[in-house]
């Protein structure tokens, strides 16, 4: 057995060891910071911020909506009564409820020896991207035994940001991005995830821990998104997980698929003609299809969305360059976005003189969020919002 193994492993090419050791290692990077004395496997309630309000969501859905075929509907529980799931994306907390009550839950001595079967197939004939269908294996398995309700939510809580390396990846790989780009994309999102500059504007590790978790869940499928876009444009491949991918962005966070919008149109400005065109199109026409259960309820009710009157952020000049000004003592520049504009300008001259798109439509939609930062009017769409999209494009 440790012939055949050794053997497999010397096939491996050393770009495949340092993209697989780099991506890894942020993934465990990331899980050791989120998993302090082992609290992801405690069958404790997970609070701090918002996130002791969701604690009741999936529950609610679990209990009451759900049983009733509901995704949506009235709950008595707080403020007399209020609209549950009518203005706040259900995908995610409907991760929690699937974690909690396990898919197969009744079938659970068939499909375990069953994926125990599969398993030991796909080891024994590694047929090409094995270890991805293990993943798969591995994922199909969580999803259908049931677990504790504190751990379904703690696991869907951080998923997003133990995802976002392997989603970083993923762009610059399916951008066709060469070595070692995939590898510097995946690293490229820690630093986003543990920006000390925001707490509540969604994405880093703060606002996913005061209860953005579904934004951050958004985040990590608009990387892969992105790197689906890029290629879809330049070989018109690709439509159906680009529209799948975009559906669950928007089902995840709404403001994180305004994001996927501009990221887009950029792309179609910079790679213009009918073929651009008729693939965005087709992908987002399928995508809205694939989110008008929940999309179209929320646009038809609009009028009683609360407006959380936020004031506008006016630093224009801090927060889009030096962060020298933010909104609390607690808040730093750290990482120091002057040095991540420096980089991400050296990006933009390799992406330009190797002809690399994705860099171009990274750039492109820093500058149209920058600007959107500073012109969007007074509204219920707060200009602050708009921030951890340029920080990700930079």
């Amino acid at each position: 057995m440790a012939g055949p193994l050794v053997a497999f492993l010397r096939r491996v090419p050393f770009t495949a060891w340092v993209t697989g050791l780099l991506v890894t290692g942020s993934v465990l990077f990331v899980l050791w910071v989120v998993n302090p004395d082992g609290v992801l496997f405690t069958d404790t309630t997970p609070t701090g911020g918002d996130l002791g309000a969701h604690v009741w969501g999936p529950a609610f859905l679990r209990d009451e909506l759900l049983p009733r075929f509901r995704l949506s509907g009235w709950a008595p529980d707080w403020y007399a009564g209020f609209p549950a799931y009518h203005f706040y994306m259900v995908v995610p907390m409907l991760f929690v409820v699937a974690l909690d009550v396990g898919l197969a839950t009744p079938l659970l001595a068939v499909v375990l020896p069953a994926l125990g079967w599969a398993a030991v197939r796909v080891v024994r004939r590694r047929p090409a991207r094995w270890p991805a269908l293990l993943a798969l294996l591995a994922t199909v398995v969580v999803l259908v035994v049931p677990v504790h309700y504190g751990l379904a939510l703690k696991w869907v809580t951080v998923a997003g940001l133990l995802v976002m390396p392997v989603s970083g990846w993923l762009t610059g790989r399916l951008a066709g991005l060469p070595f070692p780009g995939p590898a510097l994309t995946a690293v490229a999102t820690l630093p986003f995830m543990f920006d000390r500059s925001f707490n509540i504007m969604g994405g880093n590790l703060m606002s996913t821990m005061a209860g953005e978790f579904a934004f951050t869940l958004a985040v990590a499928a608009v990387l892969v998104y992105l790197g689906l876009l890029v290629r879809g444009l330049e070989t018109g491949r690709g439509r159906a997980p680009a529209a799948v991918l975009l559906a669950l962005t928007g089902l995840c966070h709404l403001l994180v698929a305004f994001y996927a919008l501009v990221a887009s149109a950029v792309a179609v400005v910079l790679r213009p003609g009918r073929q651009s065109v008729r693939w965005l199109l087709t992908t987002g026409l399928v995508a809205g299809l694939c989110s008008a259960f929940w999309v179209l309820p929320f646009w038809w009710q609009r009028a009683h969305l609360n407006d959380m009157a936020w004031h506008k952020l006016t630093r224009f000049r801090s927060y889009l360059l030096d962060r020298d000004e933010l909104a609390a003592d607690f808040l730093t520049n750290d990482p120091p976005l002057q040095m991540a504009i420096v980089v991400a300008a050296v990006g933009l001259l390799a992406s330009i003189a190797f002809r690399r798109r994705l860099g171009l439509v990274l750039a492109g939609s820093a500058l149209f969020l920058g600007l959107a930062f500073v012109h969007l009017p007074e509204g219920r769409l707060y200009n602050g919002r708009v921030l951890p999209a340029y920080y990700l494009s930079i």
